[in-house]
């Protein structure tokens, strides 16, 4: 499956005209994979205003990869690990509003965002080294977002 998300990524890169220097593939624990794209020329062009263009070629990957197949390919597409990075500066504001949480003992709420990024925040707030705190989700649209709240509360 590798070769094949690689060849096909590879092709697609070519018919766009978007040069690269490497792509990487990693196989997750849960059968999904990770898939970068490392470039020194053009990271933004890919990754567009709001991760547009990154989440298109991701969608368009997925697309071709899948056809004829029977089960779908979970797969992540990132430039420069830029997707990681993003997650990495979500769980440091959660991380703040525990912070703040723990202090003050009253709710605290993130800014709003993505559908993605809370589930980030729930999944990584949810682990035993934040028992005393639990998350909720608030507000509609595009001013949903998490709200962090202590346990006996």
């Amino acid at each position: 499956m590798e070769n094949n998300i690689k060849q096909t990524l590879n092709t697609l890169l070519a018919y766009l005209s978007i040069a690269y220097n490497e792509i990487q593939i990693e196989k997750n624990a849960d059968g999904s994979f990770y898939v970068n794209i490392a470039t020194d020329t053009e990271p933004k062009f890919i990754i567009g205003k709001d991760s547009k263009n990154l989440k298109s070629l991701e969608h368009l990957l997925k697309l071709i990869i899948d056809k004829g197949q029977e089960e779908r390919t979970l797969l992540q597409l990132d430039v420069n690990n830029y997707r990681q990075k993003q997650i990495e500066n979500v769980k440091k504001v959660a991380l703040e509003g525990v912070m703040r949480v723990r202090e003050t003992k009253n709710i605290y709420p993130l800014p709003p965002m993505s559908p993605y990024f809370r589930r980030v925040v729930h999944l990584y707030l949810d682990s035993e080294e934040f028992v005393d705190v639990y998350t909720e989700s608030s507000g509609n649209d595009f001013r949903r977002r998490v709200i962090i709240k202590p346990k006996e509360l």
